[in-house]
């Protein structure tokens, strides 16, 4: 009786699977659609683009920014997960992040790129499977504190050049998740859920996840060394993903300044990691599109996906042959 009802059941959860991405896919074309209607995505850039020497050489370039972030992103995961004695060749770190990054090309937000990357992760540290998820969840959100420092930095020198654009509104949100962040990490390394009360009284009441998740991550701050480490990589990871961007829009002989781009793109590629659409395409496009505009450029939306087909090309190969390498290596 228990097998009967069981298997229509495990049928039944992966149907779902598919059927909630196919509505996350269809979501992210109705908002290309959109912005091709009104006029935010213009594909019609993209046709005048000149196949040339600069135009080869630009993009080689862009190629070679993402693939050294790919690097660094590797190098910082070996440095998170040494720091719970796991240590993880960098060639191992390198094929787990192209792979990582090839499946949340696909799946819905670049967390699910996350959840693959940890799955191969709790195969290789069989008893500490808790301190490996915990590593790559730490590396996550290292990963986004840092994106929207980097932001934050690059807002404060745009404002000392007296930039007329910075003062929108919208553009405050980095510096004040930042903010958010510092004073959250600030809590946790001074173990305010065990000292503080009302503090206490909420940590008790979360999931257990994000409980095991806030103890590793008071772990790596009580290293200021390694915080120190960790977040220069990361500034340096983000740093080359937007010049990869900035390449975009020389292709398309866009006019707005690079320092813009260190302001305003960061805010857009934090909407990546939205769970709404897989990737989240059509969601960052947008964000793109929005606040280029607003800095007065109208090839926002289709300056951020010139850049995801950049970065989908080394994702794409670069995942596809640490799979089949993983494979070989499996088989052997």
């Amino acid at each position: 009786m228990t097998e009967s009802v069981a298997a229509p059941v495990g049928r039944v959860r992966p149907l779902r699977r598919a059927l909630l991405f196919l509505l996350k896919a269809g979501l992210a074309v109705a908002l290309l659609h959109w912005m091709v209607r009104r006029s935010i995505l213009d594909f019609g850039v993209l046709s005048r683009l000149a196949v040339d020497s600069r135009t080869i050489g630009l993009c080689a370039l862009g190629l070679a920014c993402v693939f050294l972030a790919v690097a660094l992103l590797a190098k910082r995961l070996t440095l998170i997960l040494r720091h719970r004695d796991l240590p993880v060749p960098f060639s191992r770190a390198l094929g787990l992040t192209l792979i990582g990054a090839l499946f949340g090309s696909v799946l819905p937000g670049l967390v699910g790129g996350d959840v693959v990357k940890a799955v191969y992760l709790c195969t290789d540290a069989r008893g500490r499977r808790v301190e490996a998820l915990a590593g790559v969840m730490v590396d996550r959100v290292l990963g986004l504190y840092s994106l929207l420092l980097l932001g934050t930095l690059a807002l404060g020198a745009a404002r000392l050049a007296h930039f007329e654009w910075v003062s929108m509104p919208i553009l405050m949100a980095a510096p004040t998740a930042v903010a958010a962040l510092t004073a959250g990490m600030v809590m946790i390394a001074w173990d305010a859920p065990a000292r503080w009360g009302a503090v206490r009284a909420v940590f008790v009441r979360l999931p257990g996840k994000i409980q095991t998740l806030i103890r590793s991550l008071r772990s790596y701050l009580k290293s200021p060394a390694l915080m120190l480490r960790v977040v220069a990589l990361s500034l340096c990871v983000h740093g080359l993903t937007v010049i990869a961007f900035v390449i975009a829009a020389s292709l398309l002989r866009d006019g707005l300044q690079v320092s813009a781009h260190f302001v305003l793109n960061p805010l857009a590629m934090a909407m990546n990691m939205v769970p709404l659409t897989p990737g989240g395409l059509g969601l960052a496009e947008g964000a793109f599109g929005y606040l280029f505009e607003q800095a007065g450029s109208s090839n926002g939306a289709i300056i951020g996906l010139l850049g995801r087909l950049i970065q989908y090309t080394v994702f794409g190969i670069g995942g596809a042959v640490a799979l089949m390498a993983m494979k070989v290596s499996l088989r052997e």
